[in-house]
């Protein structure tokens, strides 16, 4: 499968820039700047939306672009590209986010283990729909609710009834 072309996803912000140019026309070093693209893949698409050479310099009509370019985004193919995009970019920023919190030192003692939910300490209080968790730092925060989610895995039958109302 042929590499998708860099400027698709910038295709709006290109519509928009070349809906601002004041010269009926559009040439080479235009279309360079425009897209972000080298001599020769401005050449080539110049060509492909119906440009013609003038002496030696490649021009478009400006109409003429927009209307290829518009065509363009309007196609499912475009659409399809900026959703992967899209979904990929969001990914990223999720997988980022993952990787920071990886990043994040969580003092875990795997040795020891409370035996029963009451034995967590004074750090730790339940009362009826409401859980207090006292801690310095995001670390240790973090730290304490890890032994918790320990201490309520090898005592869930306490933890329950620890939060029981009574009636």
């Amino acid at each position: 499968m042929p590499r998708k072309s860099e400027w698709l996803e910038r295709l709006p912000a290109i519509l928009t820039q070349i809906r601002g140019l004041p010269a009926p026309v559009v040439d080479r070093a235009t279309v360079e700047g425009l897209f972000s693209v080298r001599r020769r893949e401005a050449i080539r698409l110049l060509h492909r939306f119906g440009g013609f050479q003038a002496g030696k310099t490649f021009l478009i009509s400006r109409d003429d672009l927009l209307r290829q370019l518009e065509n363009l985004e309007a196609t499912d193919d475009f659409r399809a590209e900026s959703k992967r995009r899209r979904r990929l970019a969001d990914d990223l920023a999720s997988i980022r986010q993952d990787v920071t919190a990886r990043r994040v030192p969580i003092a875990a003692n795997y040795q020891t283990r409370s035996a029963s939910i009451k034995q967590l300490g004074p750090n730790v209080r339940f009362s009826p729909g409401r859980l207090e968790v006292e801690f310095r730092s995001p670390e240790e925060l973090l730290t304490r609710l890890f032994e918790l989610a320990r201490t309520i895995a090898s005592d869930f039958e306490g933890f329950t009834k620890l939060l029981e109302v009574p009636q």
